[in-house]
């Protein structure tokens, strides 16, 4: 972990004496009662005392009391690094409650940064028998209280927000449609091909950059690509229509913030790196496959994302972001345009603040950051992945068949 300075009063080995302190008093309080206090490492954008659980660990041997355990974050794992059977099994004495979450305490699996089924494998081999709690804010129903609003924990107390509850029914796309979905590692793309799932059989390219989509249907293929010129993004899209037998729908899901700093501080080179992977390489995917589909003499489907920042100028830390966004919006006019004798549909979901990991990546943002920004949406919480999912088949199903060349906000009334 190491001291930081600057995010402290006192050194890392006081803090460490004072925590001992506390917990050796707080312990001698409550033996009698058989409660068990937990110690929970948290990532270091959270705090800046005991990321890691072996740190943690430390602690608890020192205090030496059975009132004192060790209560574990998956995200927090994923975050430090620490998501590893040596960990487990150096932990597994002590170990007592374990948190299932995500980036933002969304649905699990929605970031694609943490291996839930590696977690279980860990704790199956470790013969663990306590509880395992599920830590989010979306996707949660009770048929008694349809339309609670749910508690999300942040240090200080509770945050009310309103409730997002999963209809029982998903939009659908025709049986047999191939569809490839770049981007499909991320917290949408995941939703999206879940969704997918639930519906017709269709044949569905799962991409990612630097992960690899598991899956055990047949019908998803996983496929491996990092965009770095228009070659690379024609040979994607080459190598789905290969296996798949051709190409309906496109879903352009792949883009990124690789500088977080403020753009006045940008070289030029970075500049046009932010405009290559947020606008170029959807522009040579859409152009490829635009070419399949007309070559194929049948209806296709392209489906590209903005964000709802772009129409009021982006930040000055997503400048070139919100300007490649917004540049998007004019690619799906003029591709819709193009497409549209060939009955090819273009269009587009503005995207608003949903809660899909997105800021977590790559804005570096913590659970607080999350919960305050939800705060400022009319609705008072991100959206969840499953509803932009349920947009994008709609526009991929036949009731999409007379949309074409529009930008569809998803945005619970952000900027409103």
């Amino acid at each position: 972990m190491g001291w930081r300075p600057s995010a402290g009063k006192i050194p890392e080995d006081e803090a460490g004496d004072v925590a001992v302190t506390f917990f050796g008093e707080l312990t001698d309080r409550i033996a009698d009662h058989g409660t068990v206090f937990c110690i929970e490492p948290l990532a270091p954008g959270d705090t800046d005392f005991l990321n890691s659980v072996i740190d943690c660990q430390k602690i608890v041997h020192r205090v030496g009391s059975p009132s004192l355990k060790i209560q574990i974050d998956v995200k927090a794992l994923a975050a430090n690094g620490e998501l590893s059977a040596d960990v487990f099994t150096r932990v597994a004495p002590d170990l007592v409650h374990v948190h299932a979450n995500e980036p933002g305490f969304g649905t699990l699996g929605s970031s694609g940064e943490v291996d839930h089924a590696a977690a279980g494998e860990f704790l199956r081999k470790l013969r663990y028998d306590d509880f395992v709690s599920i830590e989010q804010t979306a996707g949660c129903r009770r048929p008694d209280r349809p339309h609670r609003p749910k508690c999300l924990g942040i240090e200080g107390g509770l945050l009310m927000t309103h409730d997002f509850v999963r209809p029982d029914w998903v939009p659908q796309v025709p049986d047999g449609m191939r569809i490839l979905v770049t981007g499909a590692t991320g917290g949408l793309g995941r939703a999206l091909v879940h969704m997918l799932c639930e519906g017709p059989d269709c044949i569905i390219g799962a991409h990612g950059a630097t992960q690899t989509f598991e899956s055990e249907r047949r019908n998803v293929i996983p496929l491996n690509a990092e965009f770095e010129d228009e070659e690379s993004c024609t040979a994607l899209v080459e190598k789905f229509c290969s296996i798949a037998g051709g190409l309906d729908a496109l879903v352009v899901l792949s883009g990124a913030i690789r500088f977080s700093g403020h753009w006045n501080d940008m070289s030029g080179a970075e500049w046009e790196r932010e405009i290559d992977i947020n606008l170029n390489h959807p522009m040579f995917l859409a152009r490829a496959a635009m070419r399949h589909m007309k070559a194929g003499d049948h209806p296709g489907r392209i489906l590209l994302t903005g964000t709802e920042s772009a129409l009021h100028g982006g930040s000055a830390t997503s400048f070139p972001y919100a300007i490649a966004k917004r540049g998007t919006e004019a690619m799906v006019q003029g591709l819709a345009r193009e497409g549209a004798p060939h009955n090819i549909l273009v269009n587009g979901i503005r995207l608003g603040f949903i809660a899909s990991g997105f800021h977590q990546r790559w804005h570096d943002r913590t659970e607080v950051q999350m919960a305050e920004r939800a705060d400022l949406v009319p609705l008072k919480r991100g959206g969840d992945p499953d509803e932009a999912a349920a947009l994008m088949i709609y526009l991929l199903s036949g009731w999409g068949a007379f949309i074409t060349g529009q930008m569809f906000p998803l945005t619970g009334g952000d900027w409103l």
